[in-house]
């Protein structure tokens, strides 16, 4: 499809009077397109397997996901994050367990 096409496919889906600037240099600028690149960086964000995106998102390589994958710092900040709190809720878990354990082996 050239250029012109695309031009009249969108024109035709959004309609002439949609009140979406299609101007590449206006801050309101949006592709249809857009979504799958938002929609790959929130699957990566909440954690969903690389190869269950790809299925999900019909790409028929991982690479293809990765590069719809957007990482933000705050992205990685956050995942960070909830890693090191997910890492000592277990490790408390289990230094509780092991200590329950000596607790009750001393008691017998």
């Amino acid at each position: 499809m050239n250029r012109n096409n695309r031009q009249k496919a969108r024109s035709a889906f959004f309609g002439n009077n949609s009140g979406l600037e299609t101007s590449k240099y206006s801050d309101n600028y949006l592709k249809p397109h857009t979504t799958r690149h938002i929609t790959a960086s929130l699957m990566a964000y909440d954690g969903i397997p690389l190869s269950m995106a790809q299925t999900i998102l019909g790409h028929m390589s991982a690479s293809m996901t990765q590069h719809y994958t957007h990482i933000t710092s705050n992205m990685k900040r956050e995942t960070i994050e909830r890693f090191i709190n997910d890492t000592n809720v277990q490790t408390m878990n289990n230094i509780v367990d092991e200590t329950m354990k000596i607790n009750n082996e001393n008691k017998k």
